[in-house]
């Protein structure tokens, strides 16, 4: 799946767009989901996310990352980054120590790496996939 943007309107919004530019329910549609790029469908994004529409990015799961805090097993409060892929498995990096961990869907560790570099971070990431 590839990244697809998209803005993100209530039915009450398509409504008043499409009133509003003259237009079908279909053409609104083909516009907040960027199928068709024309002036009627440029204008109609730039109507929706003047009104309040939110832009959205979809993109897989594994492509995913957050930023999390939560109490550790020693009771700490860590910050860490949070990639999840689609066989289950997770990458974990903590901010505070630097280490970063690879889990698998039991959530046993399967991968430690301390400080990696920056050019690191893609071999670690096809780990994970793999497993």
């Amino acid at each position: 799946m590839e990244r697809k943007r998209i803005i993100v309107i209530t039915p009450e919004e398509r409504k008043y767009l499409q009133k509003m530019i003259g237009c079908s329910g279909v053409t609104v549609w083909e516009a907040v989901k960027y199928r068709k790029s024309n002036d009627i469908h440029k204008r109609i994004r730039k109507a929706a996310i003047e009104r309040g529409g939110q832009q959205m990015v979809l993109t897989p799961e594994f492509e995913a990352i957050y930023i999390t805090n939560r109490e550790d097993a020693d009771k700490g409060m860590h910050r860490y980054m949070v990639q999840s892929f689609e066989n289950g498995a997770t990458l974990e990096g903590c901010f505070d120590t630097g280490l970063v961990v690879i889990r698998d869907k039991r959530g046993e560790v399967r991968g430690e790496w301390q400080s990696p570099r920056l050019t690191e971070i893609a071999a670690i990431q096809e780990v994970a996939m793999s497993l």
